[in-house]
């Protein structure tokens, strides 16, 4: 196998002292560190040398460290104070004679009690008196940190010292700093020693580079070149690419686009009455309460919408309106509709949507984040996405949307689908859909859905059927990726984003 000139450099350094530091045989061999790390990687590739990463932990002082050095320890500077007014004093006395702040003098003057360099004498509930003792010497802390400040950097294997004292002084903040340096240190093989020996003298002096010059003046038709080895290793290449949860909502996106459904868009701060009332929530429904709800104080919503609008939801709430409902009862209270919050749901865009655009037949889609004053947990965060489909028309029927359902799952990978019945306060009827997936061996909830109820559209002038499903994003990521734990997906971990395959397909 033929080397460059920075390997042989290297290796010729290497076959004179056998051994030796990364950092120094590069300035011996007149290459760089860089071209130093490259080049001890492929010589140990090709087995012609070893190396061995060393650890050495060093110790130093960290910036309170350096003060209390030079300035003396909380303890000693107790002492010199309490000496400065006669060696006796009141506590609260002593207190005001120093400068240390109310943290550094209770540590200090406890040191100062466990040294056994103060005595305390209690002499009524009020008022404690401290005396110094005689033949007060340094502390084994203050000779170590002493010797610490002077020595500026030390190797802790080497210190003669009882770690106690180091341990004792790392108790304190910003005094100890400790910093871990690690040193590759090569060694060459027997087969380096035997290469560097029979190095063929073309080889020591091929090129490998090609400039610009080599080519106007036809001079590389008489030079040597270095052979590309084809099966050496390289460094592994990390593409750029978007973050797995962003990956599966472009997904879910294009899914949507492809049956024929438009994207739309608003906002994550919403009224409760676009949030909650118009979606035919009462007002004293445990979902409105606020460890479930985010509320905010700003800002200050007011519901600047058509007065008949707001009528209608009020009569609906109150006693049904027009929409053979009786309603929920008791008061609809315009303040309670009026408090903002962070969406709970991507459900208030799409209803939103249909109020602006009428009774006419539509298909419209809402992928985004919503809110729930939640604990995180591995299955629960307080932020989500969520996706939301509608579709309006004349003719369409429950059983349409659990084909829309079924079709839309399907190309998520989710084959096999089913529905059985249930609640939600905006629909009805109402199912739930759930999809088996075959590598947990169960059934796993995937979203509600349903026809939005009379209390929901009539009040926007909405007469024709609405069909509607929503449900979250990462549990279906959770599963793509192998996850059990959804708070992976917001960690930052360079490692998991690396390894991530761009759309891994659900078995």
């Amino acid at each position: 196998m033929e080397l460059d000139r920075f390997e042989i450099n290297l290796l010729k350094t290497l076959s004179k002292i056998k051994k030796g530091k990364l950092n120094v045989i590069v300035k011996t061999s007149n290459i760089n560190i860089d071209q130093g790390r490259r080049a001890s990687e492929s010589l140990k590739s090709k087995g012609y040398i070893q190396i061995q990463s060393i650890s050495q932990e060093f110790i130093s002082l960290d910036s309170q460290g350096i003060n209390f050095a030079s300035k003396g320890l909380p303890e000693r500077i107790i002492i010199n104070a309490l000496s400065s007014i006669g060696g006796k004093s009141e506590f609260n006395e002593l207190k005001k004679n120093t400068t240390l702040d109310i943290q550094d003098f209770s540590s200090g003057f406890g040191k100062a009690i466990k040294n056994m360099w103060l005595k305390i004498e209690k002499k009524d509930q009020h008022q404690t008196t401290v005396e110094i003792l005689k033949n007060i010497k340094k502390s084994k802390e203050e000779i170590f940190l002493e010797f610490l400040y002077k020595s500026k950097n030390m190797d802790k294997s080497l210190l003669n010292k009882d770690h106690s004292i180091i341990n004792e002084l790392s108790k304190r903040p910003n005094i100890i700093k400790n910093t871990i340096v690690k040193t590759e240190v090569l060694k060459i093989t027997s087969l380096g020693s035997d290469k560097i020996k029979n190095l063929d003298i073309n080889q020591e002096n091929a090129l490998t580079q090609i400039t610009s010059q080599i080519i106007k003046t036809g001079s590389w038709k008489n030079l040597k070149f270095k052979r590309y080895d084809l099966n050496a290793p390289t460094s592994p290449v990390h593409i750029g690419k978007r973050h797995p949860l962003r990956e599966i909502l472009e997904e879910i996106r294009e899914i949507f686009v492809s049956m024929g459904f438009i994207e739309i868009d608003g906002n994550i701060i919403e009224s409760s009455f676009w949030n909650f009332d118009v979606l035919f929530q009462p007002q004293d429904h445990p979902a409105r309460d606020m460890q479930d709800t985010f509320y905010l104080d700003f800002p200050k919503s007011e519901i600047n919408l058509d007065k008949k609008l707001v009528k209608n939801i009020k009569q609906t709430h109150m006693n049904g309106w027009k929409t053979g409902s009786t309603g929920w009862g008791g008061n609809w209270n315009i303040s309670e509709a009026s408090k903002p919050v962070l969406r709970t749901h991507t459900t208030v865009r799409t209803i939103k949507n249909l109020y602006e655009k009428g009774d006419i037949p539509q298909k419209s889609f809402l992928i985004g984040n919503v809110f729930r004053n939640e604990k995180v947990t591995y299955k629960n965060t307080s932020e989500f996405h969520q996706i939301d489909g509608v579709v309006i028309d004349q003719s369409t029927t429950l059983r349409q949307l659990m084909g829309i359902v079924k079709h839309f799952y399907s190309k998520l990978g989710l084959n096999e689908v089913k529905f059985w019945p249930s609640y939600f306060p905006y629909t009805e009827p109402s199912i739930q859909g759930s999809a088996y997936v075959k590598k947990l061996g169960r059934w796993v909830e995937l979203c509600g859905m349903g026809v939005f109820r009379p209390e929901v559209t009539l009040p926007l002038g909405i007469k024709s059927p609405v069909l509607a499903w929503g449900g979250g994003v990462e549990r279906i990521a959770m599963l793509r990726y192998d996850l059990n734990d959804i708070r992976d997906f917001y960690k930052n971990d360079l490692g998991f984003l690396r390894r991530s395959p761009k759309r891994p397909q659900l078995k």
